[in-house]
C-alpha cells in the first residue's frame, strides 16, 4: 500500500506482487535457524501457506500432531506437546494481509530463566521479518524497478546511434532519478558527437574525390587521346584507333563530369566500352549479352558500379576456366520500385568456403584489399540508399557466379 506523501492517512495505490512459496521460505528458514524451531506461514483459515515441509502447504496448522486449535485460538502464546514434545506455540498476525506467523519451539531448547527473553528476541525476529518483508516491497516497485529499466536501456544502446532520451519522473526526488539525468545527458553528448563524426567523415570523403578529381585532369587525358588517335589515324591503324576510341570514351564516361551518381543507361555504356577493351585484350575470349529493359534506364545509380564486377566475372570467372567460351549476361528488372541489376558468368565459380569468405569481407568496414571491388559497390550502394540494398553473390563451382545489385528506383540530383 502506498501512502500520499502529503496526506499520509490516505491511501493512494496497492502494490500486487507475485511471490513464489519458496521465496517466502527462504526468509522464514533464516528465522527458524536463529530460534531452532520450525516457522509456519498461514492465512485466516488456518490453511498453511508456507513452510519446511511442503507436504502440508495447504492444509490446515490443525493437522500437526498434537496441535491444540482452541488454545490457539485463544492466546497468542500456549503451551502444547507438538509430535510428543513439549513446545510453546507463538502466534502473531500480520498487519494487512490477515496472515498468522506460527513459531513452534520445543521447551528444551531453553531453560525457565531464559524463557521470557527468548520469547522476546523471538517476537523481534518475527517483527524484523515483517519489516524486512513490507521494507523490500516497497523498494522493489519504487526504487529497483527504475533501475532495471535503466539498465536495460544502457545494454540495448549502441554508442554508433542516436537514441531518444529515457524518460524522468520529476515526482521523484532521489538518486536514481539523477542517475537517470546523469545518463541523459551523456547521451546527449553522444549524439552531438555522433553528428559531428558523421558530418566530418562525410567531408573527409568528398575531399578524398576531390583531390582525386584533381589529380586527374581529363582536358589533358582526352587531348593525349585525341592526339592519338589522329598519329594512328596518320598511319591507317585502324585498329589502335577503335582502341583509343573505346579507352576515351570509357575516361569519358569514368570521370563523369564529377558526378557520383549517373544514369543506368550511362553505366550500361560505360561497361559497354570497358568489355569492348577487354575483348579487344582477350581477342574475342568471351561474350557479353545486354537484357536492360528501357523503363529502369533514367534511373540513378553510384558511377562505376557495373564495371568492378565484370571486371571480377572477366578475370577470376571466365579466365579462369579455359575449357569453354566466356558469357556474360547483363540483366535488369523492376519490381515494386525496386532495381535488380545481375551480372552473371559461366566461369570456374566458387565452393561454399571461398564464397562465404567473400562475403564476410564485402560487409567488413575496413581498408583492406580483399574483394575491395565488391566491397566498394556495396558500401556505396548502402552509402546513399540504405543498409537494407547493396549486393547478394550466389556461385557454384564449375558452372559460374551471380552477382545482384539491388537499389530502389530514384532519380537524384545531386546539386539539390
Amino acid at each position: 500500500m502506498l501512502k500520499d506523501y502529503g496526506q499520509t492517512d490516505r491511501d493512494i495505490s496497492y502494490i500486487c506482487l507475485d511471490i513464489r512459496e519458496r521465496d517466502f521460505y527462504a526468509l522464514i528458514e533464516e528465522a527458524e535457524k536463529a530460534i531452532d524451531g520450525k516457522i509456519y506461514l498461514v492465512d485466516n483459515n488456518n490453511k498453511i501457506i508456507s513452510c519446511e515441509n511442503i507436504d502440508f502447504i495447504g492444509k490446515d496448522i490443525s493437522t500437526l500432531n498434537g496441535f491444540n486449535l482452541a488454545s490457539y485460538n485463544a492466546h497468542e502464546n500456549s503451551d502444547m506437546k507438538i509430535n510428543g514434545d513439549k513446545s510453546l506455540v507463538i502466534r502473531r498476525q500480520l498487519p494487512d494481509f490477515n496472515w498468522n506467523i506460527i513459531a513452534i519451539v520445543s521447551v528444551q531448547n531453553f531453560d525457565n530463566k531464559t524463557r521470557i527473553i527468548y520469547i522476546s528476541l523471538l517476537q523481534v525476529s518475527v517483527i524484523a521479518f515483517l519489516l524486512s518483508f513490507v521494507l523490500a516491497a516497497f523498494l522493489s516497485s519504487n526504487i529497483t524497478g527504475r533501475i532495471t529499466k535503466l539498465t536495460d536501456f544502457i545494454r540495448n544502446v549502441d554508442i554508433e546511434k542516436q537514441y531518444n532520451y529515457l524518460e524522468v519522473n520529476e515526482s521523484y526526488k532521489d538518486e536514481v532519478n539523477e542517475l537517470i539525468k546523469a545518463f541523459n545527458n551523456m547521451m546527449h553528448e553522444n549524439n552531438i558527437l555522433v553528428n559531428e563524426v558523421y558530418k566530418r567523415n562525410l567531408e573527409k570523403k568528398s575531399l578524398e574525390i576531390k583531390v582525386l578529381q584533381a589529380e586527374i585532369n581529363p582536358h589533358f587525358l582526352y587531348n593525349a587521346l585525341d592526339k592519338a588517335n589522329w598519329m594512328a589515324f596518320t598511319y591507317n591503324a585502324k585498329d589502335i584507333m577503335k582502341f583509343l576510341k573505346l579507352l576515351s570514351n570509357f575516361y569519358r564516361r569514368s570521370l563523369s563530369g564529377g558526378r557520383s551518381i549517373v544514369s543506368i543507361n550511362d553505366e550500361i555504356e560505360h561497361v559497354r566500352s570497358y568489355v569492348d577493351i577487354q575483348k579487344i585484350k582477350t581477342d574475342d575470349q568471351f561474350e557479353v549479352i545486354y537484357n536492360i529493359p528501357p523503363e529502369i534506364l533514367n534511373y540513378s545509380i553510384p558511377k562505376i558500379t557495373l564495371q568492378p564486377i565484370v571486371e571480377n566475372a572477366i578475370i577470376h570467372g571466365i579466365q579462369e576456366a579455359d575449357d569453354r567460351k566466356g558469357l556474360i549476361m547483363i540483366e535488369g528488372s523492376i519490381n515494386n520500385s525496386i532495381i535488380k541489376l545481375s551480372v552473371k558468368d559461366n566461369g570456374i565459380g566458387m565452393n561454399n568456403d571461398k564464397l562465404k569468405e567473400i562475403l564476410i569481407n564485402i560487409q567488413k568496414e575496413s581498408d583492406s584489399s580483399e574483394s575491395y571491388g565488391l566491397k566498394n559497390v556495396n558500401q556505396r550502394i548502402k552509402h546513399y540508399f540504405g543498409d537494407k540494398y547493396g549486393i547478394n553473390i550466389s556461385s557454384e563451382y564449375g558452372r559460374g557466379t551471380v552477382v545482384e545489385i539491388i537499389f530502389p528506383a530514384l532519380i537524384i540530383n545531386e546539386e539539390n
